[in-house]
């Protein structure tokens, strides 16, 4: 009886001004607990970021999160509060004190919005740091030197392939003795044509089959989506994914199951084949055991293990690849310099192998390094999460449960460890060098030769992080690099690359263009390929 005044009182007019009176309570006070009452109010930022995750998710949503971090480190400094929970350092004490070995930090939540099946962890996206290091040590059998000598053959396979369609050697419609070619798509299909063998036992045969290259296009979804919940986890634990990014997810369910489907195949074929199987990924995900344990990996964590081994070990290297031609055209001197490298190395093509001649290429290893700090494959922050009773990140301390990381874009950009930052410059790994900077680089008229030190290639070297440092560092990075080499060094021996310079892959700022979801996105450099003479 008691409760009939009040309800009489509550009609149906006065609820929606209940509830806007509720939103704007709530608003009220998380405004003045993150500006007033949080432990991270001291550290600059924008005002919406500080106060709610929705600018950081905007600008993953529209892919263009490592420039505005950069953007906001170029205002506010070192240290930058880009969400409520979540800091970005951008010093080379900050990388090492967040990454490095032995400390009290941990990859964060954000990782848990990547698994296919809740439970089924990767070596990617584990964040228990004992789980992470039984998976890395049985994955890490499968990067050894011994097993990467025995997939070079893979490698080299549609290496030639592709070398035979630039040249016009092939019978697709639309390939060409001298002509333009996209490279963002050409390496891409190489890439992935090398995964799939590595990773299922037989090639996508993109590079000479063009119905099966949508592949490359789900697999990006699925990093993006990933990347996407990460940023806001309700998308994932509320499952509010499959209403506001509905095609997204479903893109990336495509996937999923497209690499399911395959490893499944794949593990019933080698079970067949017995010894005759190829010594692929799958031989050592299969047989390989935890030294310390003595288990190995389930079959939804081979499920798992491919996805990333897709993710990762294509479209980093297929990106890293076309930002080396991309800034080596527009680099005359660099690339007259590194073809006569290649050139005075070997007599035939064939010779170029993995091995001491193949690693003895320095400046190629300079221009791979170069081209990896301007366009890194994956460009933001890796978020880590301080563990229990806090952490000191470069000289200020975050407590527990505060988000952290340092953007590898922006660091790789930083003028301090990286002098002339935007350039692209080479010899800036090498001791002693000699730099004649063009008149845009030098500070003034009449200082245009910058000498290179050991100190500043060490303090690079500290601060260089494509593959980020650490326990959590790529483990395939052996892998990459050889596929790298191999595929540049093949190239730069047998043809002659030109800028077109229509400005296809080309940002605002004349670099490559990259779209972030994680891993990056590209469009271009359309270059011109002919057979060198």
């Amino acid at each position: 009886m008691l409760l009939q005044p009040l309800f009489s009182y509550v009609s149906l007019q006065t609820i929606p001004i209940l509830l806007i009176g509720v939103v704007v309570i709530i608003l009220a006070t998380t405004i003045t607990y993150q500006l007033l009452l949080s432990p991270l109010r001291s550290i600059p930022g924008p005002f919406l970021a500080s106060i709610s995750p929705f600018p950081q998710l905007y600008h993953g949503l529209k892919g263009d999160r490592h420039l505005w971090i950069h953007k906001l480190h170029q205002k506010y400094g070192t240290h930058v509060r880009v969400a409520p929970n979540f800091v970005s350092v951008n010093t080379v004490t900050g990388l090492h004190d967040i990454y490095g070995h032995g400390k009290k930090i941990r990859k964060s939540d954000f990782y848990s919005a990547f698994p296919a099946i809740k439970g089924a962890w990767n070596t990617h996206n584990a964040i228990d740091k004992q789980l992470h290091g039984r998976k890395r040590r049985v994955l890490s059998q499968a990067f050894s030197d011994n097993a990467l000598k025995g997939m070079e053959e893979v490698m080299l396979l549609h290496i030639r392939q592709l070398c035979s369609i630039f040249a016009g050697e092939g019978k697709n419609e639309g390939e060409k003795k001298v002509g333009t070619w996209n490279l963002a798509d050409w390496f891409g299909y190489l890439s992935y044509d090398v995964m799939g063998e590595l990773c299922f036992g037989k090639s996508y045969d993109m590079l000479v089959d063009g119905a099966r290259r949508g592949v490359i296009g789900l697999v990006d979804r699925a990093a993006f989506r990933h990347y996407v919940c990460g940023l806001w986890l309700p998308l994932d634990t509320w499952h509010l994914d499959q209403l506001f990014i509905r095609r997204l997810t479903r893109d990336r369910w495509s996937f999923i199951m497209n690499s399911r489907i395959e490893a499944t195949a794949r593990a019933k074929a080698r079970s067949s084949l017995g010894h005759a199987a190829k010594k692929d990924f799958f031989h050592y995900l299969l047989n390989a055991v935890d030294p310390e344990s003595g288990s190995g990996l389930s079959t939804p964590e081979l499920w798992s293990e491919a996805n990333v081994l897709m993710i990762a070990g294509s479209d980093t290297t297929s990106t890293e690849l076309t930002a080396i031609i991309f800034y080596l055209v527009r680099n005359p001197a660099a690339l007259e310099k590194v073809k006569e490298e290649v050139r005075g190395k070997f007599a035939a093509v064939e010779e170029i192998v993995s091995g001491a001649k193949l690693n003895e290429l320095s400046y190629l290893k300079c221009c791979i390094d170069e081209a990896m700090r301007l366009a890194p494959a994956v460009p933001g922050a890796l978020p880590r999460c301080v563990q229990q009773g806090g952490a000191e990140v470069d000289g200020i301390f975050l407590p527990s449960g505060t988000e952290v990381g340092t953007p590898c874009y922006s660091i790789h950009r930083h003028a301090s460890y990286f002098p002339y930052p935007n350039t692209f410059i080479p010899e800036r790994w090498i001791e002693g060098s000699s730099v004649t900077l063009p008149s845009s680089s030098a500070p003034s008229a009449t200082s245009k030769t910058w000498e290179v030190s050991k100190e500043e290639v060490e303090l690079a070297r500290k601060a260089f992080c494509p593959f980020s440092i650490g326990p959590r560092g790529c483990i395939g990075k052996s892998m990459a690099l050889m596929e790298m080499r191999l595929t540049l060094a093949r190239l730069l021996y047998l043809f002659e690359f030109e800028d077109v310079r229509d400005g296809v892959g080309e940002d605002e700022g004349g670099d490559l263009g990259m779209v972030d979801h994680f891993t990056s996105q590209k469009t271009g450099p359309n270059v011109r390929v002919r057979r060198r003479v």
